[in-house]
């Protein structure tokens, strides 16, 4: 390999896919530089950028949440453009795409690339997306490397946005429909269990407020036992019936290595301060005293706090552990 190319294959490795603070994907430049990686790897059958940018724009116009998402394709003039951006903006202009619109087509399209673009057939025995991708393909492999590694970090930022907006994971949904069930159904699923654990969390951060922590403290697990169930269920766990304990160990198991466990671990924690302050609110024996009210008021307000505030940041692990696990696949 020349330097020329070692330094090609460097600069990929750190690849912009979009423009700086935009949780977007610049669609020319993309299908552009992706011809250029065919043509370093001298493969015969190479697709034109026009022909991968109109198929991924096709799916995006075809998916059944594209009339309610719009904003998942928009277009932006070129500033300064000069005769040497041509290659890339023949029209002065540039489509940006919404990670949100790669989060749902992503998959799809990197497989059509292969399929319908340059023909290759699937064997039976690798039905991955990306199955035509061929290893001796340096750099056609290091682009997609570093396409997929950007697109979940930018998924995951999108996809925290959308459940600021939603109040559910859009990506949750979509790995739940692949395990059967319309995305309809799916996300009035979520979109249920969103809401009442909103309510319920309401009703916690008012109990808090009122003094009434013992209330408090019952409601968090609840919210976590539910959640947690609810998500381990995507998986074909079976949760029915296990207790808040077995469902962090179940948790643990599950998880990616890739996925951050600190959550899972300061929930267990916690789960045993729950049970020290609501099962012993008297002595164990003779020789112990019992807590005086005003201490163990002071605990349970405590355990209560810390308890809603890792119950909200459940859900985004809950994310993190769908994005982590799909990278591993």
């Amino acid at each position: 390999m020349t330097e020329k190319e070692l330094k090609i294959l460097d600069e990929i490795k750190s690849y912009p896919f979009g423009p700086p603070d935009c949780i977007c994907m610049d669609l020319e430049r993309v299908c552009v530089d992706l011809s250029k990686c065919f043509i370093l790897d001298k493969i015969e059958t190479i697709p034109s950028p026009r022909d991968v940018y109109n198929l991924f724009l096709d799916l995006i116009f075809d998916h059944e949440l594209y009339k309610e998402n719009k904003d998942w394709v928009t277009h932006e003039d070129i500033p300064n453009w000069s005769e040497l951006l041509r290659d890339y903006y023949p029209d002065k202009s540039r489509t940006l795409v919404h990670f949100e619109a790669l989060l749902f087509n992503w998959n799809e399209w990197v497989y059509l690339i292969g399929k319908e673009l340059l023909n290759i057939p699937r064997s039976e025995d690798n039905r991955m997306y990306n199955y035509w991708i061929d290893a001796d393909w340096i750099f056609v492999s290091a682009f997609f490397k570093r396409f997929s590694d950007s697109m979940y970090d930018g998924m995951k930022l999108a996809d925290f946005e959308n459940m600021r907006k939603y109040g559910f994971s859009l990506y949750e949904s979509l790995f739940r429909t692949s395990a059967g069930g319309s995305l309809e159904k799916v996300q009035a699923d979520l979109k249920r269990m969103a809401d009442e654990i909103n309510e319920v969390s309401a009703e916690i951060k008012e109990n808090i407020k009122e003094g009434h922590y013992q209330e408090a403290v019952t409601s968090v697990e609840s919210v976590v036992n539910y959640r947690l169930g609810f998500f381990l269920e995507s998986y074909g766990k079976k949760v029915r019936g296990l207790s808040f304990h077995k469902l962090l160990k179940k948790a643990c198991e599950t998880k990616p290595d890739s996925c951050d466990s600190d959550l899972i671990e300061k929930l267990n924690v916690w789960r045993k301060k729950r049970n020290e302050v609501v099962h012993n609110r008297l002595p164990r024996n003779s020789r112990s005293k019992k807590i005086d009210s005003d201490t163990y008021r002071d605990i349970l307000k405590e355990v209560a706090i810390e308890g809603l505030s890792l119950s909200e940041e459940l859900n985004n692990w809950c994310v993190n552990f769908i994005y982590e696990k799909v990278k591993e696949s």
